[in-house]
């Protein structure tokens, strides 16, 4: 809502993602920004402002890297160019996301229990689950399948745009979340560092930072400030 009396928004689902199919081919940050450019393309609303959250900046990534002549820009908020996930570590990750999966799909069974039966043995859980905001984020859990877990997390491990990224010539801003555990500031500093000319806008929070309200305003700015360079550009 704070972006749309500023822009004209296109927010697909990744292949795999949401309400998207997966379809046969395994999900690939190269897949995933290939679909981007077809829509793109499909809807005719190009070059775009390709704004990225965590996962989606490597896809916004890869949609530069292949499909140059559709972006004009580039908002990278709360990502990396490239993984730290040791080998090992991938032993814990992707089993992590697929016990995610298990547990939307029992809260999916046990939310089909009677109300007053569940309520009095769980009752604080019972209370989280008849939430409107809860019960969407298990549905969105839930149609998530082990297969995407397993390829999304296997893409998240191997990602690394470090021998092109530098190559990005166009307007961008990265949003630095400060307090971020999963992807530390520092990581995504460097991230800008590499990337010529790219203003970086810090953020005080996590990463969980776009649940904020707030952060609808700071990415607003940071959308503005692409804009602006992009029409400098242009002579605008």
């Amino acid at each position: 809502p704070v972006l749309a009396p500023h822009f004209n928004i296109i927010a697909p689902d990744m292949r795999g993602h949401g309400r998207s199919g997966g379809g046969s081919e395994r999900f690939t940050f190269e897949r995933a920004a290939d679909d981007m450019a077809a829509l793109i393309e499909e809807i005719d609303c190009g070059p775009v402002i390709a704004v990225g959250y965590s996962m989606g900046g490597a896809v916004a990534q890869y949609l530069w890297r292949r499909h140059p002549e559709h972006v004009d820009g580039l908002v990278l908020a709360a990502t990396n160019y490239k993984a730290r996930v040791a080998r090992h570590e991938e032993l814990v990750v992707l089993p992590f996301f697929a016990a995610i999966v298990a547990l939307g799909h029992f809260v999916e069974l046990v939310g089909h229990l009677p109300k007053g039966l569940f309520k009095r043995f769980l009752p604080r859980l019972a209370d989280q689950l008849h939430e409107d905001e809860s019960r969407w984020a298990l549905d969105e859990v839930r149609r998530t399948s082990l297969r995407m877990v397993a390829e999304t997390g296997r893409e998240i491990a191997l990602h690394d745009a470090s021998e092109w990224l530098h190559e990005i010539d166009l307007p961008t801003a990265v949003v630095c979340t400060e307090r971020d555990r999963a992807i530390p500031a520092e990581h995504q500093r460097e991230m800008a560092e590499l990337i010529a000319g790219s203003e970086l806008l810090p953020y005080d929070d996590g990463h969980l930072a776009c649940m904020d309200p707030a952060f609808g305003k700071h990415l607003v700015e940071a959308c503005r400030s692409v804009v602006r360079r992009v029409e400098g550009r242009r002579g605008l």
